[in-house]
């Protein structure tokens, strides 16, 4: 057994499968403090917590799907079974207590998302595993309050909303459901029940049913409010026997009806910015005027979630400050998250705020991290972590989005290094004559720019003009200051780059002398080029390449990763790599997208490809122990963006549930 960052690792056994260990990814604060996890990345668009058991949370992301936790939302794991990753609303049942409704969106506008499962799901089982009910036509990036439960007298109702198709309705707990048309257009935007009365925000305007009828009607005064693209609960009930319910209108500001929504009373904008709007609002169940509203931030300025009322929107005020926490950020620009309230406690509850789960123990006045595992960086490819040459502690890590990290320590802690740009795509590190050279790619706006750092990140200079480059970086094996990177070349050690016109993606890693490409303007014709020009090299890929690698034993066997699979170069023709079993066949996703290739440096005739699913949340690792000749899929429940030799027999795996060490099976002591 070997130690890295911490984690033991077993000697690999040459029979057994992959094994995947969990990398504590932590920040240099969490260390210190002792906190067993990694900070966000994800949005959190959905919060459910169950009124039979506060321990129980269930909660719903942007991009990760579902998680859950047993213990009040410290700790959380990822659910099973439900592989699209946009969560837009999750609700508890309140006779059922064990039942979780969800509404689960593909992130993409495609019009066979229906076909992938989009609409409504239910877990039995607190929200840790789930299984398909109906299709719910969803709109992108739009999520909130779609789920409510009505009672009166021995009545039920179960009515979810849908972005084009009305209402969908349930009088039997949710074992059958029935469609209801509202408006012409359809589109529900926010949902609330009390008393038995239900409210509906729409794009037309603003409805109420009485006595659970569904038989909708206008609410005088609202017919003119329209909600778009929602961003969150636009519709709260409140404490006591006849609760308030609240309405965020975004365009008029906040609305409140004493009597189950008949009539409304606009109580105004917050009076600190009369420019900001609320984009939602959530109300404490247990405590009479206790109010969190999230602002709608205009484009990246930062905004701080949630405010709170302890009036009922009379005065609003701002928390205590959660940011010089040392955490894990985002992006600088806060969007609207989701809000719970504990079921039994009135000044107790969860946000999300910043992609990052955060408890209130005082009724919103002070916010304090607590659950800790909802990784979500867009992190990935063939070169998303770069370790120090020459057995160097330091581990840098491209997390997209969250800019890129060092470790110092082999990966116990990390802190971020300067920012460069709005995503960080690929880092590598090279050990020349001065030093290690840092080199990384980074995107603002739909440029991608390679910058270099002498220093480990502290300051970067720029190599050449932003450009639409992939963001690849291979160096070669002989001439030791020879670098590519994209359309550029460095020969004097990433002192100085030029910009060809063909992007180098693999070189064998024997000689170096034959290099694989790509022309920008053709890049599903892969280029080769044999210590001369560049030439055509086989026909068309059917998918477009996203990665590439060289059998380190024949600079002829070629391997391309695209979003159609794994390709091979073989008797002058390209061949598919796919797994012969029937079921690890079946188990590979129908659109494979390849997102990295690696030959084991240490064990001559593996190879590794890590595959995501072009649309679900599913995914693993295509491995050969015979140079390409046969090959095994190990499925994974979540996508494998990337994969990365860091040691012998060690591989670091970056998934949207966060990163895991690769290995074998652990051999008995």
């Amino acid at each position: 057994m070997r130690r890295l960052g911490g984690i033991l690792i077993a000697a690999v056994a040459s029979a057994a499968p992959p094994a995947w260990t969990e990398f504590p990814l932590r920040s240099e604060s969490q260390a210190r403090a002792g906190l067993p996890g990694g900070g966000g990345g994800a949005r959190i668009q959905a919060i459910a917590w169950s009124p039979a058991d506060p321990t129980r949370v269930v909660i719903g992301t942007d991009r990760n799907g579902v998680w859950f936790s047993d213990d009040g939302g410290a700790t959380v794991r990822p659910a099973r079974g439900l592989p699209l990753p946009e969560i837009k609303a999750l609700r508890f049942s309140p006779w059922r207590p064990n039942t979780v409704l969800c509404l689960a969106g593909a992130r993409d506008a495609a019009p066979f998302a229906a076909a992938r499962g989009e609409g409504l799901w239910r877990s039995l089982d607190c929200g840790a595993t789930w299984s398909f009910l109906l299709a719910v036509p969803l709109e992108e990036g739009a999520f909130g309050g779609l789920i409510a439960f009505a009672e009166r007298e021995n009545a039920r109702a179960v009515i979810v909303g849908s972005h084009g198709r009305g209402l969908l309705a349930s009088f039997d707990g949710g074992d059958s459901w029935e469609w209801r048309r509202l408006g012409v257009e359809g589109r529900i935007a926010g949902l609330a029940a009390a008393g038995g009365a239900i409210v509906a925000a729409t794009s037309e305007g603003v409805f109420r049913a009485p006595d659970l009828g569904l038989e909708f009607a206008p609410v005088s005064g609202l017919d003119n409010a329209r909600f778009g693209r929602t961003a969150g609960d636009v519709l709260a009930v409140g404490a006591g026997r006849t609760p308030a319910i609240y309405l965020a209108w975004p365009d008029m500001g906040l609305h409140v009806s004493s009597d189950l929504g008949l009539t409304w009373t606009p109580l105004g904008k917050r009076a600190l910015r009369p420019e900001r709007c609320f984009a939602s609002i959530a109300a404490s169940a247990r405590r009479e005027g206790l109010l969190f509203a999230m602002e709608r931030p205009i484009g990246k300025k930062v905004v701080k979630l949630p405010l709170f009322s302890i009036d009922a929107g009379r005065q609003w005020r701002e928390p205590e400050d959660i940011r010089a926490l040392g955490r894990f950020t985002g992006p600088a620009a806060c969007a609207p998250e989701a809000v719970a309230f504990h079921p039994q406690s009135s000044g107790a509850a969860l946000a999300g705020i910043d992609r990052e789960l955060m408890r209130t123990a005082d009724g919103g006045y002070s916010w304090q991290p607590w659950g800790a595992g909802f990784f979500g960086w867009e992190s990935g490819g063939a070169s998303f972590a770069a370790r120090e040459a020459a057995g160097g502690r330091r581990l840098w890590l491209a997390l997209g989005e969250a800019g890129l990290w060092v470790s110092e320590n082999a990966g116990r802690s990390f802190k971020p290094v300067a920012r460069a740009g709005e995503l960080c795509l690929a880092a590598a590190s090279h050990a020349g004559v001065a030093g290690t050279l840092l080199l990384a790619w980074w995107q603002t706006g739909g440029q991608r720019a390679l910058l270099t750092s002498a220093d480990g990140g502290a300051s970067w200079r720029a190599a050449a003009e932003p450009s639409a480059a992939r963001p690849t970086l291979c160096f070669h094996p002989l001439k030791y200051g020879t670098i590519f990177a994209g359309d550029l070349v460095s020969e004097d050690g990433g002192a100085s780059f030029t910009r060809g016109a063909v992007e180098v993606f693999a070189i064998c890693p024997r000689t170096g002398e034959v290099r694989y490409g790509a022309d920008p303007e053709k890049p599903w014709q892969i280029l080769c080029a044999r210590g001369g020009a560049w030439e055509p090299f086989g026909t068309d890929l059917p998918g477009a390449p996203r990665c590439a690698a060289v059998n380190p034993e024949n600079a002829g066997d070629l391997f391309v990763g695209t979003t159609a699979g794994l390709f091979r170069w073989k008797g002058g023709q390209w061949r598919r790599c796919r797994p012969a079993g029937e079921a690890e066949a079946r188990a590979l996703p129908a659109e494979p997208h390849v997102t990295a290739i690696v030959f084991d440096a240490h064990r001559p005739g593996r190879v590794l490809a890590a595959v995501r699913d072009s649309w679900l949340r599913r995914g693993g690792l295509l491995e050969s122990l015979n140079n390409g000749e046969d090959w095994e899929f190990g499925a994974r429940e979540h996508p494998v963006g990337g994969i990365v030799q860091i040691g012998r027999d060690e591989f670091l795996a970056a998934t949207d549930v966060g990163f895991f060490l690769v290995g074998a099976e652990a051999a008995k002591p």
